[in-house]
């Protein structure tokens, strides 16, 4: 009890529930099965607050790394048994390093994901914590905007998804590395403008993004790019919708009745100006308070990619058809056609 006293600096009367259980728990924890339990898990890599959460406690901590069963790789974090370490495993201990939510990002993620190579020595780390201090080894990049949608997963790494790296790179690549990076994720099926944009959106890589884009891809007129639209609906099998007909106080491009399911061809993805796209996303907004689904495909999607632009469609039809009336039959023209007024 003495002992206790001394360690806490309290009398034992004094100890609070919760603090005798933590005593308690530390004395039946095994810190050695515990580490390597993490170190398996995180490629052999292990966080102080980790070790102190799972009961174990600074002197067992200080006691292992004096004896080389730990290495100190950044502060408060380890590795477990051994200094050498897979790529896999100091990606990890970076984002260890600059806290918690913190991803790997730009280069590092780039790299990752096969977009593109990359030899810097320097870890990309983005954080969306103000003010911290960038451990030795490691870019840190300080964000105040890091959406869930654009963290993904690779072997239990976090890391920027495809739309939000090639955003990043935007502002740290030149003009040419920045299309060759584009080339490479739209050859791997990766790039989704719509994404990209909308994670682009605001941000210092804004303009080269669309630069690059405008200068990589047409413009094509919105009839050329509906023509291939159908064209595209009818090889794919599906039933043929209305075509140009007004809804709602707006004119669409692709309109299944029953389904209640619009699809628009959406040439101006990266050549609209704000305005453009502003209203847009109004109109999306109106119809979708009346109930109608809308899928915008731009040119890449229409051209590239095909047989997702036909999967995509034939998902929201078949989920329109479980939501339609039982009076409702069939797709497209042979369904209930919104009225003159563009009402149904």
């Amino acid at each position: 009890m003495a002992e206790v006293a001394a360690e806490t600096g309290r009398i034992p009367e004094l100890l609070q529930p919760r603090s005798r259980e933590l005593l308690r728990a530390r004395s039946r924890v095994d810190p050695d099965r515990v580490i390597a339990s993490l170190a398996a898990q995180q490629w052999g890599v292990v966080a102080r607050r980790q070790l102190v959460r799972s009961g174990i406690g600074d002197e067992a901590i200080a006691h292992r790394l004096r004896a080389g069963r730990l290495h100190r790789l950044h502060r408060g974090i380890y590795v477990a048994g051994h200094t050498g370490l897979r790529l896999e495993g100091r990606l990890l201990a970076a984002t260890f390093a600059c806290g918690a939510g913190a991803v790997i990002s730009h280069r590092s993620a780039a790299a990752l994901l096969g977009i593109r190579r990359s030899s810097r020595e320097l870890i990309d780390v983005t954080t969306a914590t103000r003010g911290r201090r960038a451990p030795p080894g490691i870019d840190l990049h300080e964000t105040r905007r890091l959406a869930t949608w654009e963290v993904a997963e690779r072997s239990g790494l976090p890391l920027t998804n495809v739309a939000r790296t090639l955003a990043d790179l935007a502002g740290v690549l030149s003009a040419r590395d920045l299309e060759r990076s584009l080339e490479r994720a739209d050859a791997l099926q990766m790039l989704d403008v719509s994404s990209l944009l909308r994670s682009a959106e605001h941000r210092v890589g804004a303009s080269a993004i669309r630069a690059a884009l405008a200068g990589w891809m047409p413009a094509p007129t919105r009839s050329e790019l509906e023509a291939r639209l159908l064209a595209l609906v009818a090889r794919a099998g599906i039933p043929p919708p209305l075509v140009n007909v007004p809804l709602h106080g707006y004119e669409v491009d692709l309109l299944w009745c029953a389904e209640r399911v619009v699809a628009e061809a959406d040439g101006h993805a990266f050549h609209a100006s704000r305005a453009a796209i502003e209203r847009d996303r109004a109109r999306d907004a109106v119809l979708a308070r009346h109930g109608y689904r809308v899928l915008r495909f731009t040119w890449v999607q229409v051209t590239r990619r095909r047989r997702e632009v036909a999967a995509a469609l034939r998902a929201a039809l078949a989920q329109g058809a479980e939501r339609a009336p039982v009076r409702a039959v069939g797709h497209g023209a042979a369904s209930t056609s919104p009225d003159a007024s563009g009402v149904s």
